[in-house]
């Protein structure tokens, strides 16, 4: 049984790569994005196909290049930016 690589870093990713023959199980995984560490073992325990292909292929983040913080995020939200308005807006606390 293959198991998953040690992840690289905490985020390291993995989908499955299979072929048109794959069994249905592996099938059902094909846009699941798996944390390295918890990775199903290949092949799946519900494996039909006698001899199994399937791979896993890597990722060095889980996420999909979506950035939380690139910038255009908050450009998205409405309402008054208070960020710039003055010098050190916790004075407005003391």
């Amino acid at each position: 049984m293959a198991e998953p690589p040690p992840p690289s870093n905490r985020f390291h990713s993995v989908t499955i790569r299979f072929r048109d023959d794959a069994c249905p199980a592996v099938q059902a995984l094909a846009k699941t994005k798996f944390l390295a560490k918890e990775a199903p073992r290949l092949p799946l325990d519900e494996c039909t196909v006698p001899n199994c292909r399937c791979q896993y292929k890597h990722y060095d983040d889980r996420r999909d290049g979506e950035d939380r913080r690139d910038g255009h995020a908050s450009a998205h939200r409405e309402g008054e930016q208070r960020r710039h308005a003055r010098e050190d807006r916790r004075q407005s606390n003391l």
